[in-house]
This record gives structure tokens, C-alpha cells and sequence, in this order.
């Protein structure tokens, strides 16, 4: 049985598992408020209240090695991720629950992840970069439940629809950021300049009215809370760096603020992680920003925080930027785990003062 903290990934591939998942979340009340893999559900949708709809899917994450062991771990990984095949609109039906549906819960639980890693013959090298796909479950009160699903409509999947239906055969006309392709019919290969494509997939977020489609990389996509649709990428009030990402938001329900991660690493003179952490409150005006070089960070994909500090968390994962660069091999082949390596901790003073620990 597929995970319940995949149920963003795998909804629309068949409505009989888009159920199954619905009645484990559902076997009791409990369950729904405290073993959803969702964080954030305990403070949006408690039992005793009607809360706005507010959640960021977990994303799960391979563990990349040369071992065959390794290799063993990403093909299991990989099979339990199959593409959606079509967008979905429907009410539960009851007899196909499990115990019942709370009917002290009211709101929409939205999810996010990757649901499509094929362009027509062709298969993402890596799950994670499947196209992002919003999933809406929604709760009237009383003890029904909608389920809705819908692509994010970002630059790259919408120019490689439109070149299915005209016909195209050839290679995806964007590369992902993990697999190799071809741009516009040039030669195969990948490195660190070329264009990549926005998947919108690593989790969605809903604050100060605005539900946000996040990704590791690009701007966040605003979409539609009622029908899903795609607004469009956004800087969020031009607060965002223009190329920079929004790392998995969280939200402070003690401080009712939003609070996000940007982050660009720089390679020379060696791994230097320059990191904006921005907080915004509920009608998205920025309140605090703390920027920092952070030295020998590589990779930054998330993040906590505490009431006095960001916590930065890279784990010992080794990144042939020499091979990435030269072209010809994806993030994820350059990738490796340093088995005898420790995982690094940073914390960033959050109210200022301090200096990096």
C-alpha cells in the first residue's frame, strides 16, 4: 500500500487508490488531526475549529549512492510513483469510507508533488522532477468530501503539451533539473547553464488568501484555491529575488507569520550557500529578512526554525560539480553519500545577534 505522505504523488493515477487513501486518513478523527504526515495540519485544521486550509506536502527524498545497494533503494523508490494520467473531479462516496468522516472538520486540505514523469515515450531520470500536481480534499462539515486534481501550469509543461499535440516525438523540449533532454531539438546533455524546467512540485502552501505551488528552484506559482487553476509565477509583492526560490514555506502560528528560505550556492572560490530568510505576515508583507553566507554549505532544500533561530540542515552528500558543469550527466549521477560523513547543523540567529553557530 502506498504511503499516506505520498498522497499528493499518487492522486489521479486511479480513483480506487485516491480512495484507499482517503479511508486511512479517515479511520478515526485522531488520525486525520495527528498521523497525517502534515505538520502543519495540528494548528489549520484542528477538530474544534474551522480553520482556512493550509498545508505543505512532505517530500520524499531518494538516497543517491554508486552502491548497489543504492541503486536497489532509488528502483524501489521509483516504483512506487506512477504518472497521473488525467485531472480529477469527484465526491467520495461514502460506502467506500472506512469508519466516517469527521464532521467537526471544515476547509480544504490541499497537497503537492510530482504526478507526471513521462513526455510521451520519455521518462524523467529522477521521480522528484516530475510536473507538480495540486490535489484539493475538501470538507463541508458535514462528513462528506471532494477531491479535486490539477497540473501546475508552468512555462515548461505547458510548451511541451502544446508540442505533443502538434505531433513531436523527440526528447522533452525542457530539461529537468535531474534528467537529460534535449531544448528545442538541440544536442542531449545537461550542465549548470542550461535552461531548466520549472516543475512546481516540492509543495503548496496557503496564506493571506494566496495558495502557493513551491519548487526548490524557480519563482512559486500562485493557483486557484477553488478550481486549481494556474494564476501564474510570482515574487509575491516583489519580495522574492527574481530567479530565487522559495524553499517549503512554514507557517508560525505563534507569531502568525509566514516564514520562507531562498538560497543560492556558489561554487567558488569554494561551496558557499548565500541564504535569505524572509518572513512575511498574514497579508504578505515582508516583516524580517536575515541574509547570510553561509561556508562549505552545497545544498540547502529545507529548513526549521524555533523562536530564536533558523535551522539549517545539510546532510553529507558529495556533489561532483566538475562533471555536472562539463555536461553530459544529470544532478542526481553526480551525485554521492558520504557514508563516513556527518550530517552539518547551522543555526541563524532569528531576531538578530548572535552570529552563526
Amino acid at each position: 500500500m502506498a504511503p499516506t505522505g505520498l498522497v499528493g504523488r499518487h492522486m489521479g493515477g486511479a480513483r480506487a487508490l485516491s480512495i484507499a487513501l482517503l479511508a486511512i486518513l479517515f479511520t478515526s478523527s485522531v488520525a486525520f488531526s495527528i498521523r497525517a504526515p502534515l505538520p502543519s495540519l495540528a494548528h489549520t485544521l484542528s477538530p474544534s475549529s474551522a480553520a482556512p486550509p493550509l498545508c505543505a506536502a512532505p517530500r520524499a527524498v531518494a538516497r543517491v549512492h554508486r552502491s548497489g545497494l543504492g541503486r536497489v533503494q532509488c528502483s524501489a523508490w521509483d516504483s512506487g510513483m506512477k504518472s497521473v494520467k488525467e485531472e480529477m473531479s469527484f465526491d467520495v462516496d461514502e460506502s467506500v469510507v472506512q469508519g466516517t468522516v469527521p464532521t467537526n472538520i471544515a476547509g480544504t486540505l490541499y497537497t503537492n508533488g510530482p504526478g507526471l514523469f513521462e513526455f510521451g515515450t520519455n521518462k524523467v531520470d529522477s521521480k522528484v522532477d516530475g510536473d507538480g500536481i495540486v490535489c484539493g480534499f475538501s470538507f463541508a462539515g458535514d462528513g462528506t468530501c471532494k477531491v479535486r486534481s490539477r497540473f501546475v501550469r508552468t512555462e515548461g509543461y505547458m510548451k511541451e503539451q502544446k508540442a505533443l499535440e502538434l505531433g513531436y516525438e523527440g526528447d522533452a523540449v525542457f530539461k529537468s533539473r535531474a534528467g537529460k533532454g534535449t531544448v528545442l531539438g538541440q544536442a542531449a546533455g545537461f550542465n549548470q547553464i542550461d535552461d531548466v524546467k520549472s516543475t512546481a512540485n516540492s509543495g503548496v502552501f496557503f496564506a493571506g488568501g494566496r495558495l502557493l505551488a513551491v519548487d526548490d528552484c524557480f519563482l512559486p506559482h500562485e493557483i486557484d484555491p477553488a478550481g486549481l487553476y494556474t494564476v501564474g509565477a510570482t515574487r509575491i509583492r516583489d519580495s522574492l529575488p527574481k530567479r530565487g526560490p522559495l524553499l517549503v514555506p512554514k507557517y508560525d502560528p505563534a507569531e502568525k507569520r509566514v516564514v520562507g528560505l531562498s538560497c543560492k550556492t556558489l561554487v567558488r572560490p569554494s561551496y558557499v550557500s548565500r541564504t535569505w530568510l524572509l518572513e512575511w505576515d498574514e497579508e504578505w508583507k515582508q516583516v524580517s529578512i536575515a541574509k547570510d553566507n553561509i561556508p562549505q554549505f552545497r545544498r540547502l532544500t529545507d529548513f526549521g526554525f524555533t523562536r530564536t533561530d533558523y535551522v539549517l540542515m545539510e546532510c553529507p552528500l558529495k556533489v561532483n560539480w566538475v562533471a555536472y558543469a562539463a555536461g553530459g550527466k544529470s544532478v542526481r549521477e553526480v551525485c554521492e553519500l558520504e557514508r563516513e560523513g556527518r550530517t552539518k547543523i547551522t543555526l541563524v540567529p532569528r531576531k538578530g545577534g548572535g552570529g552563526l553557530q
